[in-house]
């Protein structure tokens, strides 16, 4: 068995002094402990014959993604766009969930929100999924396409699952989330490449949020393929 742990590259940093759009690079940390390593098929590389992937994802990685994917896709929502900020992010021990407090302007500063929108990361069928408890602004439902977002957001702060990794099991934890991985026969170079996408804040692929698709991927799902 081979055990490596990867230590935290993650830096966050504003990009405008005027709104909430930072810059988010790196990856955080991750243990890897992989069995059996033989040379792949192609002889380019080594195959994990069984490896455990456990990863966490911080709350200000959520906060910073969300802030940045959010801030994208409201200019065309009309009056609500000055209001459909993410200002804070909050994890909730008891119902499992992350709260996300919604609002703008003077809101924000009151330390309040306008909508507090609840998700819940589950794993099914070897895919991490974002379930979303309703939510309302001026008695009005949140725009899908923030919605979408800001699932989509959430999606890319963990690594994907590459070809023989599922996602095992997802807890929310004081600081974020906490994630676990597993696969057999996983291309080792093929994780590289996910742990790179992620770094250079690329969306992770086969990601999906229930019950509407990732908007960055119309596969929907952070899954195995």
């Amino acid at each position: 068995p081979a055990a490596l742990q990867l230590p935290s590259t993650l830096t966050i940093s504003p990009q405008d002094a005027d709104k909430p759009k930072p810059i988010v690079k790196g990856y955080p940390a991750v243990h890897i402990d992989a069995h059996n390593l033989k040379p792949s098929d192609n002889g380019d590389g080594m195959t994990m014959g069984e490896v455990t992937i456990d990863t966490s994802v911080p709350n200000d990685l959520m906060l910073a993604q969300a802030q940045k994917s959010t801030e994208q896709s409201t200019g065309d929502l009309g009056f609500l766009s000055g209001l459909l900020r993410v200002t804070d992010i909050q994890p909730n021990l008891e119902r499992q969930t992350m709260e996300f407090q919604i609002g703008g302007g003077c809101s924000s500063q009151l330390g309040g929100g306008l909508a507090t929108l609840q998700m819940k990361p589950v794993v099914s069928n070897g895919n991490l999924m974002f379930d979303m408890d309703s939510a309302q602004i001026l008695g009005q439902n949140l725009p899908q396409q923030f919605v979408d977002q800001l699932k989509g957001s959430l999606a890319g702060t963990t690594v994907a699952a590459v070809g023989g990794l599922n996602f095992e099991k997802v807890s929310v934890t004081q600081t974020g989330l906490e994630v676990t991985l597993h696969g057999t026969n996983v291309d080792m170079n093929e994780v590289g490449k996910a742990f790179d996408e992620q770094a250079g804040n690329q969306p992770a692929q086969r990601a999906q949020s229930t019950p509407t698709p990732n908007p960055y991927d119309q596969s929907g799902a952070v899954g195995s393929s």
